[in-house]
């Protein structure tokens, strides 16, 4: 069932069941499921050869294929004749990049996994342009041209998260 909104082809995961593969796929579902994949294995339920290739595969895409804007992923993405775009009028994500990223890096780093170019990825996040004086931007508009005004400013999850990635790598 895990596997229901992945597209093995590309390696990435709906947002909803509803839409199709490559119209709104949501990278930090992609990044999750790699998480689960490899608690899936851990119970018995896959193979380790099988989550070796899913994790594989979803490094394989996140990594080199889906596009950044000051190191940050999109919150969606679409799939046009084999190219990763971010959907129209949708931002370059903070919490949605990190999402992915941890989970890809603990899923990799359960398996065994080379994680250097997902730690290299969170590293080369432009930590100081997203730094506000109330916090860490919560990515890029659309165009990649600004910074949006919201901040992780207040304890939460989602700020954590961010807080961590930024402490980690700075």
């Amino acid at each position: 069932m895990l596997l229901n909104n992945w597209d093995s082809s590309t390696g990435l995961v709906r947002d909803r069941a509803n839409f199709a593969s490559g119209e709104f796929d949501a990278i930090q579902a992609t990044g999750s499921l790699a998480t689960a994949t490899i608690l899936s294995e851990q119970l018995g339920i896959i193979g380790r050869n099988d989550a070796i290739l899913i994790v594989t595969r979803i490094g394989d895409t996140l990594l080199n294929d889906v596009p950044r804007c000051h190191g940050l992923w999109p919150h969606f993405v679409k799939v046009s004749n084999g190219a990763v775009d971010i959907v129209e009028n949708t931002e370059w994500s903070t919490v949605d990049t990190i999402i992915a990223a941890i989970g890809l890096l603990d899923a990799q780093n359960a398996l065994g996994l080379d994680t250097d170019a997902t730690t290299l990825m969170i590293d080369d996040i432009d930590w100081v342009d997203l730094t506000t004086p109330n916090g860490i931007s919560h990515g890029y508009n659309y165009e990649c041209t600004e910074a949006l005004d919201s901040a992780w400013d207040i304890f939460g999850g989602e700020s954590w998260l961010i807080e961590l990635a930024h402490a980690s790598s700075t």
